[in-house]
């Protein structure tokens, strides 16, 4: 299963995508991790 960190900056309405790019990524698979080098993905929002 692929794996994904996501870092963001900056204000709620970033928070808030980030949670929906989180959703998006994990229905179609992917999981999320706590440290960017366990990452296969490295999103920065």
């Amino acid at each position: 299963m692929p794996k994904f960190y996501i870092k963001t900056y900056g204000c709620q309405m970033n928070e808030r995508d980030s949670e929906q790019v989180a959703h998006s990524l994990i229905e179609r698979g992917y999981e999320p991790v706590a440290r960017e080098t366990e990452a296969d993905v490295v999103l920065l929002n």
